[in-house]
C-alpha cells in the first residue's frame, strides 16, 4: 500500500509542477508508476489467495544469510513443492513464513497426507496450512491441528 501511495504522492506532486492539460498527464503518470510498484500485491488482492490441495513432494529447509544495509544477517529458507489435481505448485518462503508453516509442512510430507494450503502466490506468503492427520496435544489432553494459532 505504501508503494500505492508513493505512487499517488508521485501524481500529486506533478499535478502541482505542471500546468494546464498536462496536470492530468503527470497525476496519471504517477498512479500508473505507483500500481507498476506494487503489482504483485494488487494482483493478489484482484484475484484473491489460492487454494492448493494435495500432496508434498518436495521440502527443503536451509539456513542462509541476508545482506542488509548493517550487514549480514543470519536467515531461514524453504522450498516446497504441492501435487495439486491440475500441476504441482512450488513456492518459497524466508523468515517468519518458515517458522510459521515449516513444520507442518514437513510432517504432512513425511506422512504421505493431503495438505490443504490458502497462498497467495505473487507474494509467496502462506495464509493458512491444515494437514488432516497431522494433532498435536494440549495441556489439557485435547488435540488439535498444528496449523492453528498457539
Amino acid at each position: 500500500m505504501w508503494q500505492l501511495g508513493g505512487g499517488v504522492w508521485f501524481g500529486i506532486a506533478l499535478w502541482n509542477a505542471l500546468e494546464g492539460r498536462d496536470r492530468w498527464k503527470g497525476a496519471a503518470l504517477g498512479a500508473l508508476i505507483g500500481l507498476a510498484l506494487c503489482f504483485n500485491p494488487v494482483a493478489d488482492i484482484v484475484w484473491g489467495p489460492q487454494v492448493w490441495q494435495g500432496r508434498v513432494t518436495h521440502v527443503e529447509i536451509w539456513h542462509g544469510r541476508l545482506y542488509r544495509r548493517t550487514g549480514f544477517s543470519e536467515t531461514i529458507h524453504a522450498r516446497i513443492n504441492i501435487q495439486t489435481q491440475d500441476r504441482e505448485q512450488r513456492i518459497e518462503l524466508s523468515g517468519r513464513q518458515v517458522d510459521l508453516w515449516g513444520e507442518v509442512f514437513e510432517q504432512c510430507y513425511q506422512s504421505g497426507s493431503v495438505i490443504r494450503a490458502v497462498a497467495l502466490r505473487r507474494l509467496n506468503v502462506i495464509l493458512d496450512a491444515d494437514c488432516s492427520t497431522i494433532r498435536s496435544e494440549r495441556q489439557d489432553g485435547l488435540s488439535r491441528p498444528t496449523s492453528a494459532s498457539r
